[in-house]
């Protein structure tokens, strides 16, 4: 790890208490200790605290030595405030001051080089929050103040191209850019608390072409993520309790830097008449994701173009009368598109723009809502060691006025982000 300042990331750790509330406090005051004190050659500063602290400068005591050796510490900070002015479709309107905040905090113990168990906690919290509790629960998202496991799985390298995980799982697709959503998976966008339980199979060595192999399983009250919680989705089937994803990446070649094709598919969990209805198919989704970089100018710190676009496309989609935008028994549309480029080393920091058209029948995104178009203008810039720093502006519309709507619903998002990893 390069060097990047002087000091280090001060780990607290409370005698040994393992409870919940202990980690999230002991979590918020690693941030507050890590803002200031950054990574040194890969060399972190410990600081054990029991009867009577003892602090080092140099590595862990000899007792601690096989902490350092079998135990990876991580964990982020996320804080956010956002203006959101939405105008409904009542042609009314609201204007909200809106602060978020996201910690999470856990720990990979990795006892041989080809098993590893890895634990992590989360919390979100917003001026919703009302106190600070622990839940373990088949949930798709927590509600402020709640903490609760967003990563508890084991990982398996039987072989150098084969790795298996199990568990609870964090399980990202997005396409290569500023932004970062997707059209297809992405636990935990945003300031969200998601996940994945289930399994991961991944075939491939860095650098090659890699296959994903994912079986995600659904409680009956929906998925623990955002991959089928919009539209006439149910799961009380018992054959759309699993999610069946699969993925081919390939590697970096020339120009591009991401080309990866996708396949979703929920049996049973679709229903094309609208909810409650008897009819039932299955949900079938294929996406396609691209991005290159174009250095523009040579010699010193070169500005580089960056486009990219996601296109994906529903096998059978709902009746348009079930999604509300009109009393037509005909199918909503199917497809969706996300496009823009990115412009890295744009000053201090990378500009990106993106514009996206997502028809009422696309119902999987987990970050592009159905009959919605977007735009967005984002600033992503580095700070003083793991910080960084994002702005953006978004603007989304429905494409087409919902049955009885006075309007279209639009909304107009004014947001800075600062994110801290320690």
């Amino acid at each position: 790890m390069r060097s990047r300042a002087k000091g280090g990331i001060r780990l607290f750790l409370v005698g040994v208490s393992t409870t919940p509330y202990a980690l999230v406090v002991g979590l918020l005051t690693t941030a507050a200790a890590g803002a200031g004190d950054h990574l040194v050659s890969g060399t972190t500063r410990v600081t054990v605290c029991d009867r009577r602290c003892v602090e080092s400068d140099d590595v862990a005591p000899r007792e601690w030595s096989w902490w350092r050796r079998f135990v990876v510490l991580t964990g982020d900070l996320r804080a956010a405030l956002a203006v959101d002015i939405r105008d409904h479709r009542d042609r009314t309107d609201r204007t909200e001051l809106v602060p978020r905040l996201r910690v999470r905090g856990g720990l990979t113990v990795l006892p041989t080089t080809w098993v590893s168990a890895t634990a992590r906690l989360a919390a979100f919290f917003d001026k919703e929050a009302d106190g600070v509790g622990f839940r373990l629960a088949h949930r798709r998202t927590i509600k402020s103040g709640d903490v609760t496991f967003d990563s508890l799985f084991l990982t398996l390298r039987p072989h150098g191209v084969l790795t298996i995980r199990i568990g609870r799982l964090q399980t990202q697709f997005e396409i290569d850019s500023v932004v970062r959503d997707s059209l297809s998976r992405n636990d935990s966008g945003g300031l969200e608390v998601t996940w994945t339980d289930g399994a991961h199979v991944e075939i491939g060595r860095p650098g090659s072409f890699r296959l994903h192999l994912i079986g995600q399983l659904n409680p009956e009250k929906g998925p623990t993520n955002g991959v089928g919680t919009r539209g006439p989705i149910e799961f009380d089937d018992e054959a759309s309790r699993v999610t069946y994803y699969a993925a081919l990446e390939a590697p970096r070649w020339g120009p591009l830097t991401q080309l990866v094709t996708d396949v979703t598919i929920i049996p049973e969990a679709l229903r094309p008449q609208g909810l409650g209805a008897a009819s039932r198919e299955p949900v079938a989704a294929f996406t396609l994701k691209a991005a290159a970089d174009f250095p523009l100018r040579d010699g010193g710190r070169a500005l580089v173009f960056h486009p990219f676009v996601e296109a994906g496309a529903m096998l059978t989609t709902p009746r348009e009368d079930a999604v509300g935008v009109s009393t037509s028994a005909d199918r909503a549309g199917r497809f969706a598109l996300v496009a823009g480029m990115d412009f890295k080393h744009l000053g201090p920091g990378d500009l990106g723009i993106q514009f996206g058209w997502i028809e009422a029948g696309y119902l999987i995104s987990p970050d592009y809502p159905n009959n919605t178009w977007s735009i967005e203008a984002r600033y992503k810039v580095g700070l003083v060691g793991n910080a960084v720093l994002e702005v953006r502006y978004r603007q989304r519309q429905e494409i087409g006025r919902l049955v009885n709507a006075l309007d279209r619903e639009a909304n107009h998002n004014i947001l800075a982000r600062i994110t801290l990893k320690y």
